[in-house]
């Protein structure tokens, strides 16, 4: 695996993380429009848009590096399984929750996700040091603060937290398949399991309501309207293409904790393109929770070491550690 300058893998992440936060404006647009007629309606809209979402972004990765993809080996593939999954159970869960909230608090209950990660650390023995639940406290404060009206408790919420469960899983796989392997060659599996398990679901789903044509005449006429394929086009460029190619290539360089810190600035960027849209208006209570997450993201940051790695034929704090994890200062 290159080496990069310390820095390089945490700018790349942040990155990755704004381009998250632009999804939710676009992923709303979509799950607002008109219904299709189908049982479970936010639920179906939801697995059109990650069927034709993935499908696009497998075929600009292949049109892009093809050298990557014939390359690949099953081992590679498995990985990009084993990452897609639990993405794609949170995708599913995400965008029916979005059908019943706003896109705000959507990347509220989505950026959970980075705080169970050292909960299910520590819950499988792993020390997690006091400045690395401190840094993750502030942040969750800033995060109370940050959510609009205040907290709420719904159906989309209860989906979307959910959801959010699966997205701790998905960082967690990627950090164990993502150790000493490319992590551009995860990508292809990660676009291919999202297109294919979305595409049973409908077929499923639509055999179960015999609805298929419905479904079917109602995606060809959302396709038809050219701000929809305009917002389209970005999912599949930014938060897709872009976000999850520079996920794959980077967290790995960059322990578990760290990046599910970083991407706790997700509601900071939903807040951003929500305002530059005009689907929310600023206010005090977004910049005091914004200033409180970028401090517990400082704190985070700095720490040099939050996870006391497992010893491997030494004692605690032994070098011969795995040579596959890259330590970050």
């Amino acid at each position: 695996m290159r080496k990069h300058a310390e820095w390089v893998p945490h700018l790349a992440l942040v990155i990755t993380t704004a381009g998250w936060g632009l999804s939710f404006s676009l992923m709303r647009s979509w799950q607002t429009a008109t219904a299709p007629e189908v049982p479970f309606p936010g639920l179906m809209s939801g697995l059109v848009l990650i069927f034709i979402r993935m499908i696009l972004a497998l075929g600009l990765f292949l049109l892009l590096q093809p050298r990557i993809v014939f390359r690949m080996k099953p081992r590679d593939w498995a990985a990009g399984l084993g990452v897609g999954f639990p993405l794609w159970t949170g995708f599913t869960l995400q965008l029916w929750g979005l059908e019943f909230t706003t896109p705000a608090k959507s990347a509220f209950f989505t950026s959970i996700c980075s705080l169970w990660v050292p909960i299910i650390f520590w819950l499988f023995g792993k020390t997690i040091a006091a400045r690395v639940w401190l840094g993750f406290a502030i942040a969750a404060f800033g995060l109370v603060i940050l959510v609009e009206g205040g907290l709420s408790w719904g159906y989309g919420e209860g989906l979307t937290m959910a959801g959010s469960f699966a997205f701790a899983l998905q960082i967690l796989a990627l950090d164990r398949f993502g150790k000493g392997a490319d992590g551009n060659k995860i990508t292809p599996g990660l676009f291919l399991t999202n297109f294919l398990f979305s595409g049973f679901m409908i077929l499923g789903l639509c055999a179960i309501s015999r609805t298929g044509g419905t479904l079917f005449a109602w995606s060809v006429e959302r396709l038809r309207d050219m701000p929809t394929l305009i917002n389209l086009g970005l999912m599949v460029l930014i938060p897709t293409l872009m976000s999850y190619s520079l996920m794959n290539a980077f967290q790995p360089l960059v322990s578990a904790e760290k990046a599910a810190m970083i991407y706790l600035l997700e509601p900071i960027f939903s807040y951003a393109f929500s305002l530059l849209f005009g689907l929310d208006q600023l206010q005090a209570s977004m910049i005091a929770g914004g200033i409180f997450v970028i401090c517990g993201v400082i704190v985070v940051e700095t720490q040099n070491s939050s996870v006391e790695p497992a010893p491997i034929g030494g004692k605690k704090g032994s070098t011969a550690e795995d040579p596959t994890r890259k330590p970050i200062a």
